[in-house]
């Protein structure tokens, strides 16, 4: 006999409620990855497999795998391509930080992070609300991500909240710099890279006291990197002196 007819399957929610609760999340992260067929429907089908495995799954019972599914919800609403982008933001952070419930920095640090990396995106692409504390919340959530998240130990993960870090900072300056500033579409990147100049400056700069420093003006935001500097100088042009943050200097 073929024994690949007879593996056991993972049961009915009353006969193997674990069993059948962990293949409702197994199917939800398999219609979030399937590539082909109406993203939306994909989607919809996905959050409704989460969403049934939380009958299972309670806090109370099952924390760490509801912190799972909690966290793929959150991954799901940020993705979701249709439907009031603001609402479906919201459901993101709401399971999101229900996730960091459980996943604490110190007993599941890169769980943590990764939830920390995305409640960032979740609170940097939030257009309602008090739009500049939206992306305050955002960095303060990258920040955090890159406390577990070293360029050393996990130089992917780095790079990309890195990369979050830096359009946040980006959109923020943008409000400080200007009264009826364009939020920028976290979606796009193409049209930061079309506004995008780099110069080297004549000698030492007042500022970075470096004689190479090299300046990078990105959607009116100077980004300022010297040989001496070490990380990233951000740069904002009139709003007073610099100021420390992270190893960096940021002019606000």
């Amino acid at each position: 006999r073929d024994r690949r007819r007879f593996r056991r399957r993972p049961g009915t929610e009353k006969e193997s409620p674990e069993g059948w609760a962990r293949a409702q999340n197994g199917l939800g992260t398999a219609w979030i990855q399937l590539a082909t067929g109406d993203r939306a429907a994909n989607s919809t089908s996905a959050i409704a497999c989460y969403e049934t495995a939380l009958h299972v799954f309670t806090e109370e019972e099952f924390p760490v795998d509801w912190a799972m599914v909690q966290y793929n919800l959150g991954d799901a609403w940020i993705e979701f391509p249709t439907g009031d982008r603001a609402a479906n933001l919201a459901k993101a952070i709401a399971h999101s930080e229900a996730a960091l419930h459980v996943y604490s920095e110190r007993e599941w640090p890169q769980k943590w992070a990764a939830t920390q990396n995305n409640l960032g995106n979740a609170w940097a692409w939030l257009r309602t609300g008090d739009r500049s504390a939206n992306l305050e919340r955002a960095i303060g959530c990258y920040e955090s991500a890159l406390r577990v998240f070293t360029e050393h130990e996990f130089p992917a993960e780095w790079a990309m909240v890195e990369r979050n870090l830096w359009r946040a900072w980006c959109d923020l300056c943008n409000r400080s710099s200007t009264d009826n500033a364009t939020p920028t579409n976290n979606h796009d990147d193409n049209h930061l890279l079309e506004t995008e100049s780099t110069v080297t400056t004549p000698g030492p700069s007042p500022t970075t006291n470096s004689p190479d420093s090299k300046v990078t003006v990105l959607n009116g935001v100077q980004f300022v990197k010297g040989s001496n500097l070490g990380p990233i100088t951000w740069f904002y042009p009139g709003f007073g002196e610099p100021k420390r943050e992270r190893g960096v200097f940021v002019e606000r």
